[in-house]
């Protein structure tokens, strides 16, 4: 799902200027901050006038006009232009002339440049910036190039600091559009005719029963508020740390409109110029005077609209998926999707309370369900009943669609380097080990329905791909399924936030560990769970009430560095020494670094995920405003780690809209090892585009709780694991038509790319040579060879320690160890957790132990505490649990004293935190 229509520059239907910006979020380099619990460090205060230099001391360097916001109603702008004003002011006009073409809007802004630095010469302290004279012979500038334009004509002057910015404009509406223009140099803004659009809404009673003033104040609270979480992504906590920082990528302008307007904003594939931008200005303008016209047009920005903007996820595209896995009737007849598409799952009543969460497994008249299959020899099942059925056809009918679609991402600017002699299919590497490369993305049980997450583990399980479970926890039920005829064991455990279902137990079972540090369906900004998707089952799994909204913080995930990030593998590597740890970024400039900081910190995998990932649950302003597209970040990781000689010893996975074989194909000629899919495989597994996942009534039963909705859920393991193989399929065919043998010879092959001609002169003016740069050594690897040995370290008095104390675990006797510790002992308290041995009903340790330890260090103490294990430290260090529920900190000052809720009929009951320890008590305890 997430945003799944053409980027700006290659959108059919004209975008404001600030569509072209991706807003930057933090990732493991500094940290963000929490804009909801942080609330109390964050200021939107905004001073306007002449700023002196910083070490003036004379009264008039602080002689300001201060205001609570960046946000300005009309009446506040007719304070600052009266002759009377605190400052003197001055407005200028952002129109031009119709009749001058798309020509006239570059001359216009030279204009507003020159008219800005001869007021400020003249004594102007505040300019007023405004396109309110818009009429059928004046067009209005675009707002942010109009910003940005009189912002650098200030700095060229060396006037910048002489006057204040405010722009009263109306092609402003959205937090994202008033983020642009405060990067860019503006103070405040007026957003005028959105403020006159809810004006009206309110006076027409479309908004409830508010009056218009209050709408209008609603209005401005929200959109106050998300600026604060734009911000906020970044760790800057004040509105003047974020004003003119261009804390922005560009994706389609080119370096003219950069250069001019925006300087110093990375734009790694250029784009449209400022004729562009101006066509788009009039076209516009004309639609907005057409007297014939008499409403508004819907372009489908969000929602597929018909005549309006492409979107990959369209109807058509949808039943043609679901046609070829035969979700639905193969002559598309509308309404008639099979119940029982694999003759199992037909007549199954709704489960009860006690047993939803559970999937139901039927053998053939009570007999148990055979033996699991290989996985190669499940996939060459899979595909034998599909060609038996015909339904090979139908699954290039829909790639068909999918891949000759109109331009919608970078990779369809790209095509094939056809060899003259391609390959025999039967020399290229088999379906079974391309499907041992795929994964789903991080969806969580809680987001999705039991059935729905389950069903993809099994179909990841039965092909040989692996299921990440999300970090919404696992059933342990699901755990003693591992290896039997139907796996419903997720064999990559995400970890993330650390404190939904997060135990050692959870933590044993997996092949891979994956640590969240941004996530592609809301750069920048923690995982949420609405309340009302919180049932009882889910609850029990999270370890937390029914009912209550679960929000993983925006720091992602107590990881403030790339040391506390270094810190987390390796305690990852100590609980569960056999499984890899991967680390997931989102694709934004200067990824690279990041992903060879990653592997400098012991990571095995790293995954870069698009922009364009996620689910319905998304909020509007996050999905479609952050991060880049994967192959943007993909090609820069790729090249930055041969660049580090850092490539052989890692996987690169990428994730971000996958649908057919040439898209795996692309992504590993930019250099990938692994592929992930997310929407594709929920698509297969039923979706149908509803885009109602977080409001819990999804009528397909997959994004809900609901158990009238659950029982609706139709899809099977089999046919998700049937989509996989048919793209599985198409890569092979994909690689003989190129002429290599196997996707290990295909990855970092960029050679065998190139950007292809389109006719359209707006994706003709994006140049993707950066993506398909040559390496400078080419014999240098192109991908994961083997990894070393430094990358699984031991914790040697962690070791000792589970040497010691795991037969006097088990055998149930108490015993008591005594040990010296000092600051290279990173972590303490972490191999015992691996008491918990995934094998098949085998119980946790029962006995106590006690362990004392001496010395001075820092380790990371007690992560996942346990009960019936006891420490106690002596010395000066400190308790570090990142990942429990609970923080301890030696910070002994002095006694804390917080009230508690009474009981009924009881009365407050002082909590006091122990000075020495950090824990709380209550009295009488």
């Amino acid at each position: 799902m997430g945003d799944d229509v053409p980027f700006a520059a290659v959108a059919s239907h004209p975008r404001p200027v600030t569509n072209f910006l991706k807003q930057r979020f933090a990732q493991v380099s500094n940290p963000a901050i929490d804009h909801l619990r942080e609330r109390l460090v964050m200021s939107l205060r905004t001073c306007l006038g002449p700023r002196q230099p910083i070490l003036t001391e004379r009264p008039e360097a602080a002689r300001l006009l201060e205001l609570p916001s960046f946000f300005l109603y009309p009446s506040a702008l007719e304070a600052l232009l009266r002759t009377d004003a605190s400052f003197p002011s001055v407005r200028i006009d952002s129109t031009f002339e119709v009749d001058a073409g798309p020509g006239g809007m570059e001359a216009a802004l030279e204009g507003i440049s020159a008219a800005t630095v001869a007021a400020v010469e003249a004594g102007a302290s505040v300019i007023v910036c405004s396109d309110a004279d818009v009429d059928a012979e004046r067009a209005p500038l675009p707002s942010l190039l109009a910003t940005g334009a009189m912002h650098y004509a200030l700095i060229d002057a060396g006037r910048r600091d002489s006057a204040s910015l405010v722009i009263d404009t109306g092609d402003v509406h959205a937090t994202h559009s008033v983020a642009c223009l405060l990067g860019f140099g503006a103070d405040a803004v007026c957003p005028r005719t959105a403020l006159q659009t809810v004006a009206a809404l309110a006076d027409d009673g479309q908004l409830g029963e508010h009056p218009a003033a209050e709408a209008q104040k609603r209005y401005q609270a929200a959109l106050e508020d998300g600026v604060l979480k734009i911000f906020s992504k970044m760790g800057i906590s004040t509105i003047d740390g974020y004003r003119s920082a261009q804390i922005f990528d560009a994706l389609g302008l080119s370096d003219e409109v950069v250069q001019r307007c925006m300087r110093g904003v990375a734009s790694v594939v250029g784009g449209v110029g400022f004729d562009r931008l101006a066509a788009d200005v009039l076209t516009r303008h004309e639609e907005a005077f057409d007297t014939e016209k008499v409403s508004l047009t819907s372009p489908g920005f969000f929602r597929h609209r018909k005549g309006g903007e492409y979107h990959a996820n369209n109807p058509d595209v949808v039943d043609a998926l679901h046609r070829s896995i035969a979700l639905v009737p193969a002559d598309g007849a509308k309404g008639k999707r099979n119940k029982d598409s694999d003759g199992k799952l037909g007549g199954v009543p709704l489960a009860s309370a006690d047993e939803q969460g559970k999937v139901i497994y039927l053998g053939d008249d009570g007999e148990p369900v055979p033996p699991a299959d290989p996985a190669d020899v499940a996939a060459a099942h899979l595909l034998q009943r599909a060609v038996d059925e015909g339904r090979t056809d139908l699954y290039d009918a829909f790639a068909s669609q999918v891949n000759d679609r109109p331009v919608t991402e970078i990779r369809d600017l790209l095509e094939f380097v056809v060899v003259d002699e391609p390959l025999p299919l039967d020399e290229v590497e088999s379906v079974e080990k391309i499907t041992q490369r795929f994964s789903t993305g991080a969806m969580s049980h809680g987001a999705l329905s039991a059935e729905a997450h389950e069903t993809l583990a099994m179909a990841m399980n039965l092909i040989g791909g692996k299921s990440n479970c999300g970090e919404g926890g696992e059933d342990p039920a699901r755990f003693r399924t591992r290896g039997t005829a139907r796996d419903r064991n997720s064999r990559i455990k995400q970890i993330a936030s650390g404190r939904f279902g997060v135990t050692p137990q959870y933590c044993a079972y997996a092949d891979e560990l994956n640590i969240k540090v941004a996530q592609g369906s809301k750069p920048g900004e923690g995982g949420q769970l609405p309340g009302h998707k919180v049932s009882g089952e889910i609850a029990r799994l999270r370890h937390t009430q029914p009912g209550v909204g679960l929000i993983s913080p925006p720091p992602h995930h107590d990881i403030y560095s790339i040391e506390d990030l270094a810190q987390l593998i390796f305690d990852l590597k100590q609980v569960n020494p056999r499984a890899e740890v991967s680390v997931k970024l989102v694709a934004e400039n200067g990824v690279g670094t990041i992903a060879s900081g990653v592997v400098r910190a012991l990571a095995e995998t790293v995954q870069i995920s698009g922009h364009n990932g996620g689910t319905g649950a998304s909020p509007l302003s996050s999905i479609k405003n952050a991060g880049m597209p994967w192959e943007l970040g993909l090609a820069e990781a790729h090249a930055t780690l041969m660049e580090d000689e850092l490539r052989d010893r890692v996987r690169v996975r990428v994730d971000g809209g996958f649908r057919t074989g040439r898209d795996i194909v692309i992504a590993a000629l930019l250099g990938a090892d692994e592929y992930s899919f997310g929407t594709a495989a929920m698509l297969a597994e039923g979706c149908i585009m509803v885009r109602a996942c977080h409001r819990d009534t999804c009528p397909t039963g997959i994004a809900t709780q609901r158990p009238n909705l659950r029982a609706k859920f139709v899809g099977t393991p089999e046919g998700v694991a049937t989509y996989m193989v048919f793209i599985a399929e198409e890569v092979r065919r994909r690689l003989a038509e190129i002429g290599l043998r196997s996707l290990d010879e295909a990855i970092g092959r960029v050679d065998l790319l190139r950007q292809r001609v389109t006719g359209d002169p707006h994706a003709g003016a994006l140049d993707l040579a950066p993506l398909l740069r040559e390496p400078p050594s080419p014999d240098a690897p192109r991908r994961f060879v083997r990894g070393v040995d430094i990358q699984r370290p031991r914790s040697e008095l962690d070791a000792r320690l589970l040497d010691d104390a795991f037969g006097v675990l088990f055998e149930g006797r108490e015993a008591t160890f005594d040990y010296p510790i000092c600051n290279a002992d990173r972590t303490v308290e972490c191999v015992s957790r691996r008491c918990h041995r995934p094998r098949m009903g085998e119980p946790s340790p029962t006995g106590p132990c006690h362990g004392t330890l001496h010395g001075l260090g820092r380790p990371e103490f007690r992560r996942l505490p346990r009960r019936r294990r006891h420490a106690r430290s002596h010395g000066r260090g400190q308790r570090l649990p990142r990942q429990g529920p609970r923080r301890w900190a030696n910070r002994g000052a002095r006694t804390r004293q917080r009230r508690r809720r009474p009981r009924s009929g009881g009365e407050h009951r002082v909590v006091r935190r122990h000075r020495r320890t950090g824990l709380h008590r209550r009295g009488g305890r």
